[in-house]
């Protein structure tokens, strides 16, 4: 045998295993979240699984409920609104069937990393060579985005990244893989009229590792391209690979041959003097306007430059600039062309990719002079210039806007050098797309030299260059959408999507690539697209780093003299190779300027600055890290770029300029850039032989460009040449080191003058502006800053820092682009205040003021529902009114209250008054039927959302209208009208009545006639009726009548009033239009009045089939003609040929006919003829075969109706549908208290759902529900009962606790305290727990693992110095609820304070409308000193912050009733401790507490008992099993047990004084234990005392006499008389007579007479019946005396006496008929044997007698006709023995019957005599012997277990042990002694109780009987009684079985015993007798039981029970039967054939 811990652990174990086992996870899918589990097998048969979901997030503490899906069948639960996509938080579910655990998701589930992404939705264009794709994402819950879920998902501000992805997967040698981020993709290519195929799939770019999204694949074919297509290609590319060659030779040779001129054009320097001319091209396609000059001295040139298009002579319409904008500018590849020369202008009528032309423009600037004619002009010369302007030019205005130039056509830039400077060209600048897709210009704005702190001075670049070191890098600069410049540039994606699309074909991109640039972009894939790379020289300052991702620079050095030719000839050789440092967001436009820098006076030098248009804060932080004010990195700066010896100047000085593009306005936003270059003038010293060289170089300058544009040929040449020649002259004279050094000192200082100059103070130029809001609204302040460097902007709070952290949820600050604002969400009056914005740099420092009003609501607070309508009751046709009041008055946006019925909203009607005044709101239904039953609900507009209150409305059946009849039908419908006929449907009632509705009545009411006529003759069973017979115009309205046996119930609602009429009527006539809005109608009788004679009808079919109708319907003639057309209906049976009229003498005016009188099983054809006043048309064709249907079945009942705890008055119903519910319209609810029978209906409207709330239940009673299906066919039978329920509120776990606070600190200890839930859950709260942590720290630490039912507890092992912060749980017996808000931080230091400390556990007890009692606790610590007192103070309002006092001396006690409170206002309370030092801290503030009484609230009364104790009595109206009366003296002391005690029943708490004296006086108490609402006290004073004395006194007074007790007599006749007789009373003394605790009084079956003066009290019964069965109580009061006396007339003692006085009056009415002299009765006799006897007499021959039980005849009666006794013997009694039974006797002459229930109280009778009997019948006790020790046995002639039997040894009860073991049979009960010993000798007892009395039997095992039963002990330790052949069981039976269901199972053990046992099989305690399905063979020696097939249901004890007249054996096996897949149990030893 295992040991039993063993066995208790594998049973553990096993159970744990098979929970919780089951598969749960969740299937999500574009964020539609779903749970799915396994489903779990039964663990019986027929059990029924439910299963309940509950879900846990991240962010919550414990698993939420999903209340849909709770109690279900279903294997899958939405969960997608309880599990949103939010950042960082996943979920986990659970899923529990019948109450266990089924089991849980395994892993974490996040939506954005687990969903599956859907599928991407997406629209296709394609053209000759390209595809147009735009991707769009599927939608997800609640129709949003999948994008915006993704981005909600996030944490930040940013909006997630979607990479779309397209991959082209046919053909093979097309398949290509393209990335975008916007959703649209342009894809060039290769061949036309090929068909591509690909897919497309999306992911979001944060979640790196998730797969893609589900793809959507496509299909395209590209449009035909032309023949000629590829000629163009081959012509650009040759004329391209000339250009290049050309360019590149040019360039060198230029170069070799110093080519690098410094003079300036003179084609392009004017003066104010010099009258302005058209610049010249060299190209006649170029047409450049006038240029137009600014002003003398800060001279920029602008023109407007027009190419003139080449465009076919045959296109009409002259040129556009569309023309040229929307070609495409990709190659034939598809791919950008990194360098284009001259491309041929593009043909409009060719839509193919091509190159495009690269447009250019002229900015030159022309440095001053010192001649006057240079100097500034002023404001009036500016705007009175008549220089002229290009078209759309404009002005210089004050704010530095410069007018917008259009560019259509300048040459294309050289590959080789776009820096170059030739004076025989004009210089290039590129172009920008604006948003209107034409080509503009930017701006050059150059300055002039004005003073630097000139307010009105234009922006210098130096401006846009400096910056502070903390600023943005290149690489994080800010990038610009294509909403800004029209180029995205070259990204890492392979495809670009404009944004702007310019024409209907392809996207004309504005500028190039970077001359070799391909080549130099490392570490980037190519950029298939039609835009230009994204490009920059590289910086070649000293301050980038050489390893930097944003900054890679050449490694230029200087040279010495001997190394500069060489580097010069490696400068011409390495100028294509540029190193490039690409960003790729950020768009470049390169831009080409030549700058004259004055060195000395009249001597210029050019130099060629090349910089990329980018975002400027990247140079402004790349110049303020450098500073570049050291003079040896300047040098060196300046030196890499010059890379020669002095004289040989470099050619580019490259810069990366970053600046974002300033929106003026939509058109111009990407179109202007303003730079400002200024050129200070300084004087430098040199000699006299320079300054001639100088002078002579600039007259030759001065020359060449005046006689450049008019010389030509060899001249020109030769021009060219001689000025080369001086430049090389010049060249070669200046000294290079000296000109170097000048240069750096040049450049040196004018960076720092530079970086001086574009210094600026703070400033805002717009300022925050005072806001003044509503409470709740929301707010945005706003200013914009400016200054250089950028300043630091700090926002205040009047005066104080704004802390954004602490109000994360309140305060939204966003700084972009110098714009910084505000965002108040929510105001409230602690946001107002003055708000400061301050701007600091190290210039300075600026402030912005603004004021925030924020207007308190206070005045005009919104109002919230307060009070509103509960589940209603209204009887039928009553009124109904549902009203609800609200928090305040309503608002003027809250004055529309919407009320909605079953979600449909009621408007204002003659039969609905809705009305909303002041507070309150109502809505009244005058008269409420049944259609009307449903949810009610209230909307209330708010603030921020919108409140809703709703409650089911029950409409009650008003009375019959006959005694048993039925309830009225509901929902009339009235449908198919036409001139006489319609037709009707409705729904059954939901009460049938006495009887089952057998069928419906049909009535109609004309409102011209003003009755009702009934239109049926015969009940319709059918819930639908065709009405024919109408009259045609009439309006009538229809009711349906339900009828049973009873007759016709109630009508049902009238429908609305319906005219009769053609529904065709319309259809035949038109209206026309005609002139001034007048009509002509043109009706079909009009055009049809030549139609005589009608056509026949056609289509003729049945439309309505039943089993007792079918209605027939045509189509009329058409056309119809003018005459009203009538109808004939004829029939035929089916294959006959005789036609009958089946209308009869019946006119049918409409296509529609009931017919009525069809047999059953017949099939009929019909036919129809037209009839009008000219005859009658031919019939029409016959239909087809028409029958009448199959009897409409009544719908299946639901089943499995499930009730489920709700709250105390209401339970939640759920039920399952049936499986056959298509016609199903709802179901009927019923309900009826446990064992009552008596149902009622719970609604009376059909519910559509399998789910309802049944409300209007009494607490704590116990209920059963059933329900019914609805259909037309009528009701369901009932559903099967739901098992019963109790009526209370269901358990859930308790609120948090609140208000932590510290009691006491010693340094290392604390103590704290708190305050209870305010919601304990339905059930007391069992316990506390406590977590800690150290302020900042998020890890929380348990302090007690067990709960502490006190509110405080000392928290140890704290460290002194530290901050800690606490928590706290309640617990019930639901469970832990949720922690409390973290208290503030506590310091553990030890208190040395002189104060006391807090009191605490401060509530409220009896507050009633103007007082209550505050309860508190003694604080913890009192200080140096004794608490002395305690002061109070009160706040009036649930948020105010000022006390005030309530006490002005202290009181001494911890209690204190506050008075003088003001009804319905809100107040709370604080305590403070007093001592000697002073007053200590306060305690924390109760909770807000209302003064208002609760409802149904009852005082302590103080009284008398009827036994003179005086009481102190309590009621409550709220009481639950748990809850309990708490009596306290003086509120802390308890009541002591001797002199007072309580008692308590239902709802009611007794305290009696047993004798009262003045130690009892005091204020005495009492509260509930589980609601501290409910709570009184009374003060019992002396005066009490002595006034409830005297009434003692007066109610212990003796009592009036009693002569003779009740006696009943029984007349001859049968009367029944109740008597009593008291000594003689006065005329004052008054009688009540009590029958059942109910007062009775004289009835015309019951009288009742007072004899005062004999005092006799008298009923007389005219006829005892069982209803008089009872006490009765004679309560007589005469002055101060009184005495009640009372009859206890039942069971026996009123069954003698009715049965006597039946039978005297059955003898005195029937003298000549048999009846019964002794009725039924029954007795034990001496053999244990029930006897049921009777006699009759008055007899005869023919008088016979029959007994019955349970309505059969029972034969085995013994009659004995002689004497008239009758018995009836039962030798065994049994459960089956209990019943009904009834004996007749009877003759002609008539019969009489008795009748004798033995059940409930008269069969446990029956069972304590039959115990009683058998305890007499017990014999003695004797003594055997057994194997293992001896056995006490007591015989009896019949033994029941109802006898209970107890054995005792010694007068002490033997236990059951492991040396004990007793047994029974039916004649014998035993106790075994094993392995007795000495001390067995003694006294044993045997204690038989019946039930009322104990009967004993004794042995005493004496020392004589010890030497007979021990002799020998010593010798050989065992007993000389032992018997061997004692029947055992030896072996072959293990403990536990397991077997396979189907298999056999065959049990055998062995046997040992003389004489041979008796042997028998049970199963489950009960003898096997099934032969078919056990085989039992028994042998001497051994047994075998054999269980063929074996089933579940065998399962269980088998036993083997083996006796012998020496003793008996009982072994037990278990036997465990598994199914197939299952495993058997682990410790079972596995069996089966």
């Amino acid at each position: 045998m295992w040991p039993v811990h063993f066995i208790i652990l594998l049973l553990f174990c096993y159970a744990c295993l098979s929970t919780g086992n089951g598969k749960v996870y969740f299937v999500s899918k574009n964020f539609n979240n779903v749970l799915h589990w396994e489903p779990m097998k039964p663990a019986s048969t027929g059990e029924k699984l439910f299963y309940s979901v509950q879900y846990w997030s991240d962010a919550g503490e414990q698993f939420l409920t999903k209340e849909e899906c709770q109690n279900i069948t279903a294997l899958t639960c939405d969960l997608t609104a309880e599990t949103p996509s939010i950042h960082d938080v996943h979920y986990h579910a659970q899923v529990s069937v019948n109450g266990r655990l089924l089991g849980r998701t395994v892993t974490r589930f996040k939506p954005i990393a687990d969903t599956i992404l859907g599928a991407p939705m997406f629209s296709t264009h394609t053209t000759v060579s390209s595809l147009f794709l735009n991707v769009t994402l599927p939608l997800g819950p609640f129709g949003v985005s999948v994008g915006d879920i993704i981005s909600n998902s996030k944490n930040g501000p940013s909006k997630a990244v979607i990479v779309y992805i397209l991959k082209i997967t046919e053909p093979k040698w097309a398949t290509l893989v393209n990335e975008t981020t916007t959703g649209r993709f342009v894809i060039n290519l290769k061949n036309n009229q090929t068909k591509y195929c690909g897919h497309v799939v999306y992911r979001p770019f944060s979640e790196w590792g998730r797969p893609v999204s589900e793809n959507t694949s496509f299909c395209v074919t590209l449009l035909p391209g032309s023949p000629w297509m590829p000629l163009p290609w081959l012509f650009m590319s040759a004329a391209l690979l000339v250009a290049i060659v050309t360019m590149s030779v040019v360039w060198t040779c230029n170069y070799v041959k110093g080519g690098k001129h410094t003079d300036m054009p003179q084609s392009l320097v004017t003066t104010s003097g010099t009258p302005s001319r058209a610049l010249q091209s060299p190209d006649s396609c170029i047409i450049i306007s006038t240029p137009v000059v600014s002003t003398p001295r800060d001279q920029t040139v602008y023109a407007t430059i027009q190419m003139k298009p080449n465009v076919p002579s045959d296109r009409v319409g002259g040129y556009s600039p569309q023309d040229i904008i929307c070609q495409a500018w990709q190659g034939s590849t598809g791919s950008s062309e990194g360098t284009v020369a001259r491309s041929p202008t593009p043909n409009p009528l060719d839509v193919s990719a091509q190159s495009s032309e690269i447009y250019s423009a002229v900015a030159v600037h022309v440095p001053a002079d010192e001649n006057e004619d240079f100097q500034q002009a002023s404001t009036e010369d500016r705007e009175t210039s008549d220089l002229p302007l290009p078209p759309g030019a404009k002005l210089w205005d004050k704010c530095g806007n410069t007018p917008k130039l259009m560019s259509h056509g300048l040459p294309a830039l050289r590959d080789v050098d776009a820096c170059e400077s030739n004076p025989a060209r004009p210089l290039h600048v590129h172009t920008v797309r604006d948003t209107k897709g034409q080509l503009v210009l930017p701006l050059f704005t150059l300055k002039s030299t004005a003073s630097p702190l000139n307010p009105e001075r234009k922006p210098l670049l130096s401006d846009l260059m400096h910056f502070k070191k903390e600023a943005l890098s290149l690489a994080s600069s800010q990038s610009f959408d294509s909403s800004e410049w029209s180029d995205s540039g070259c990204d890492d994606c392979t495809v670009n999507t404009p944004t702007q699309s310019y024409c209907s074909t392809h996207y004309s991109p504005t500028q190039p690539a970077a001359p070799g640039f391909h080549l130099q972009c490392q570490n980037t894939p190519s950029c298939e697209s039609g835009y230009k790379q994204n490009w920059m020289p590289a910086i070649l300052l000293g301050a980038a780093s050489e390893d930097s991702c944003e900054y890679r620079r050449t490694n230029y050095h200087w040279n010495g003299p001997k190394e500069e030719e060489e580097a010069e000839i490696h400068n011409s050789k390495s100028m294509t190779g540029w190193d490039i440092c690409r960003s790729p967001s950020v768009l470049s436009i390169p831009i080409i300027i030549n700058l004259f820098t004055l060195l000395e006076k009249e001597q210029w030098i050019k130099f060629h600055w090349c910089f990329s248009l980018q975002a400027i804060d990247s140079v402004k932080a790349f110049m303020t890290r450098e500073k570049l004010n050291k003079q040896r990195k300047s040098s060196s700066s300046l030196s890499s770029v010059c890379k020669r010896p002095a004289g040989d100047l470099p050619h580019h000085l490259p810069f990366h300029v970053m600046k974002p593009i300033s929106h003026k306005n939509s058109t111009e936003s990407s179109s202007r850039a303003q730079f400002s270059i200024y050129e200070e003038e300084e004087e430098v010293s040199h000699s006299t032989r320079r300054k001639d060289i100088l002078k002579e170089t600039l007259a030759t300058d001065e020359e060449y460009h005046r006689d450049k544009w008019t010389l030509f040929g060899n001249e020109a040449e030769k021009l060219e040449i001689g000025v080369i020649r001086s430049q090389h002259v010049l060249r070669t004279r200046i000294n290079k080191m000296a000109l170097r050094k000048q240069v750096e000192k040049k450049a040196t200082a004018h960076i720092k003058y530079l970086e001086r100059l574009s210094q600026k103070v703070p400033d805002f130029p717009i300022p925050l502006r005072a806001h003044t809001v509503w409470e709740g609204m929301t707010v945005q302040l706003c200013c914009t800053v400016q200054g250089c460097p950028p300043p630091k902007v700090t926002w205040y709070k009047d005066g104080a820092p704004l802390i954004l952290s602490d109000q994360p949820w309140n305060y939204s600050l966003q700084q972009k682009f110098g714009l910084n604002s505000l965002e108040i969400r929510r105001c409230s009056p602690d946001d107002a205040g003055q708000y400061k914005v301050v701007a600091k740099s190290t210039l300075g420092e600026a402030t912005t003021f603004a004021t925030l009003v924020v207007n308190s609501s206070n005045l005009e607070r919104e109002a919230h529902f307060g009070t509103s309508f509960p589940p209603t009751w209204v009887k039928e046709g009553d009124s109904l009114n549902l009203q609800c009041t609200f928090t305040s008055a309503l608002l003027p946006f809250q004055q529309d209250v919407t009320w909605f019925r079953d979600g449909v909203q009621l408007h204002q009607s003659s039969a609905v008054d809705i009305k909303a005044v002041d507070n309150e709101a109502s809505i009244t239904l005058r008269a409420a039927h049944k259609e009307h039953e449903g949810v009610y609900m209230a909307r209330l507009k708010t603030w921020d959302t919108i409140q809703e209150h709703s409650a089911f409305v029950y409409i009650t059946d008003a009375s019959a209208a006959v005694l048993g009849g039925p309830a009225s039908p509901l929902s009339v419908q009235v449908c198919d009208v036409n001139k006489d006929y319609v037709f009707l449907t409705w729904q059954p009632p939901s009460a049938d009545g006495e009887s089952p509705v057998q069928g419906y009545y049909v009535e109609r009411y004309d409102l011209g006639q003003g009755e009702w006529v009934r239109c049926n003759v015969h009940i319709q069973k059918m819930c639908h009726y065709p009405v024919f017979g109408l009259k045609e115009g009439t309006t009538y309205q229809f009711r349906v009548r339900a009828v049973n046996r009873a007759g016709a119930g109630r009508p049902s609602k009238a429908t609305e009033p319906v005219i009769t009429a053609d529904p065709l009527e319309q259809t035949r006539a038109m209206v026309v239009k005609v002139h001034r809005g007048r009509t002509i109608t043109i009706t079909k009788d009009e055009l049809e009045g030549q139609v005589k004679a009608p056509l026949p009808p056609t289509n003729v079919h049945a439309c309505e089939v039943s089993d007792t109708y079918v209605v027939l319907s045509w189509t009329e003639p058409d056309p119809r003609g003018r005459e009203p057309l009538s109808f004939y209906v004829e029939r035929s049976l089916a294959g006959k040929s005789s036609w009958e009229l089946a209308s009869l003498d019946m006119v049918v005016n409409s296509p529609r006919f009931p017919v009525f009188d069809l047999a059953k099983g017949k099939k009929y054809c019909f036919r129809v003829r037209s009839v009008n006043k000219y005859g009658v048309s031919d019939p029409s064709e016959p239909s087809e075969t028409v029958s009448l249907g199959k009897p409409q079945a009544a719908p299946a009942p639901p089943h499995s109706p499930m009730a489920v705890r709700d709250t105390d008055t209401s339970v939640l119903l759920q039920w399952q549908e049936p499986k056959e519910k298509d016609d199903i319209l709802g179901y009927y609810l019923y309900y009826s208290e446990t064992g009552e029978q008596d149902w009622k209906t719970v609604n009376n409207k059909p519910l559509t759902h399998t789910r309802f709330i049944v409300h209007g239940l009494e607490n704590r009673k116990e209920y059963v529900f059933r329900v019914k299906s609805v259909s037309q066919a009528g009701n369901s039978n009932y559903s099967e009962e739901s098992q019963p329920i109790l009526v209370k509120s269901a358990i859930y776990v308790p609120s948090a606790p609140s208000a932590i606070a510290l009691l006491l600190c010693t340094g290392l200890e604390m103590v704290l305290g708190w305050r209870g839930p305010l919601c304990h859950g339905g059930d007391p709260v069992r316990g506390y727990y406590l977590d800690q942590r150290e302020e900042g720290m998020k890890t929380w630490r348990e302090v007690n693992v067990k709960p502490v039912k006190e509110r405080t507890l000392r928290v140890c092992n704290l460290s002194s110095g530290h901050f800690y912060q606490f928590r706290v749980f309640a617990a019930n017996m639901a469970g832990v609820g949720k922690p409390s808000e973290a208290s503030e931080g506590f310091l553990c230091e030890k208190w040395t304070m002189s104060e006391p400390g807090c009191p605490y556990d401060l509530a409220s007890r009896e507050v009633r409308d103007d007082a209550l009692v505050l309860l508190w606790a003694a604080p913890l610590y009192e200080g140096r000193s004794p608490v002395t007192g305690y002061f109070l103070e009160v706040s009036q309002g649930d948020q105010s912050d000022s006390w005030m006092s309530l006490n002005d001396n202290p009181i001494c006690e911890t209690h204190y009733q506050v008075s003088g409170l003001q009804a319905g206002q809100t107040y709370r309370f604080r305590v403070s401790a007093v001592n000697e030092a002073g007053m200590g801290f306060a305690s924390l503030p109760t909770e807000p507490v209302t003064a208002q009484t609760t409802p149904g609230t009852k005082e302590i009364e103080i009284g008398v008992d009827d036994d003179g104790f005086i009481f102190l009595g309590y009621e409550a109206n709220e009481v639950n099993d748990e809850s309990e009366f708490l009596w306290s003296k003086n509120y802390t002391e308890p009541i002591d047990a001797v002199r007072a005690r309580t008692e308590t029943k239902e709802n009611r708490s007794v305290l009696t004084f047993t004798d009262p004296s003045e130690e009892d006086l005091g204020l005495y108490a009492v509260e509930m234990s589980d609601n501290a609402n409910l709570s009184s006290s009374y003060d019992f004073t002396a005066k009490d005392l002595e006034r409830l004395k005297e009434l003692s006194w007066q109610v212990r007074n003796p009592l009036i006499a009693l002569k003779s007790g009740w006696q009943v007599e029984v007349s001859e006749e049968g009367d029944v008389r109740l008597w009593l007789q008291t000594e003689g009373l006065s005329d004052a003394a008054e009688l009540r007579l009590i029958f059942n605790d109910r007062e009775i009084s004289s009835t015309p079956h019951r009288k009742i007479n007072l004899d005062k003066a004999k005092g006799l009290v008298e009923i007389l019964f005219d006829q005892l019946a069982a209803e008089d069965e009872g006490s009765y109580t004679a309560q007589l009061r005469d002055g101060r005396a009184k005495n009640q006396f009372t009859l206890v007339f039942v069971d026996q003692k009123f069954r003698q006496t009715l049965a006597l006085a039946d039978a005297k009056r059955r003898d005195h009415q029937r003298k000549a008929g048999p009846y019964f002299q002794e009725f039924l009765s029954w007795s034990i006799n001496d053999d244990c044997e029930l006897v049921i006897k009777c006699k009759v007499t008055n007899t005869n021959k023919d008088t016979s007698l029959k007994w019955f039980k349970g309505g059969v005849e029972v034969s085995q009666v013994v009659y004995n006709q002689s004497s008239g006794a009758s018995t009836f013997t039962i030798p065994q009694v049994t459960k089956a023995v209990a019943g009904s039974y009834r004996a007749v006797v009877s003759d002609r002459r008539g019969e009489d019957i008795s009748t004798l229930e033995l059940l409930d109280n008269e069969y446990d009778e029956l069972l304590q005599q039959l115990s009683k009997q058998c305890a007499l019948s017990a014999g003695p006790l004797s003594i055997q012997s057994t194997a293992v020790g001896f056995k006490l046995c007591c015989s009896f002639k019949y033994y029941i277990s109802h006898l209970k039997t107890s054995w005792y040894f010694k007068d002490k009860r033997i236990e059951q042990e492991a040396r004990t073991k007793t047994g029974s049979s039916m004649q014998m009960v035993w106790i075994e002694i094993l392995n007795p010993t000495k001390n067995d000798i003694g006294k044993y007892t045997l204690e038989m109780f019946d039930g009322k009395e104990t009967h004993k039997r004794f042995l005493d095992l004496s020392e004589q009987d010890k030497k007979i039963f021990y002799s020998g002990y010593q010798q050989s330790c065992c007993f000389l009684f032992f018997v061997s052949d004692r029947a055992k069981v030896t072996k072959g039976l293990p403990d536990v079985v397991a077997i396979r269901e189907d298999k056999s199972l065959c049990l055998t053990c062995f046997i040992e015993g003389e004489p041979a046992p008796e042997i028998l099989w049970l199963h489950n305690d009960k003898e096997i007798f099934n032969q078919a399905q056990f085989t039992i063979t028994k042998e001497p020696k051994c047994s075998t039981i054999t269980v063929n097939n074996v089933k579940t249901e065998y399962s269980g004890k088998y036993s083997i029970f083996v006796r012998n007249q020496y003793g008996c054996e009982t072994v037990d096996v278990t036997v465990s039967v598994y199914k197939h897949g299952e495993k058997p149990p682990a410790n079972a030893v596995e069996m089966g054939l």
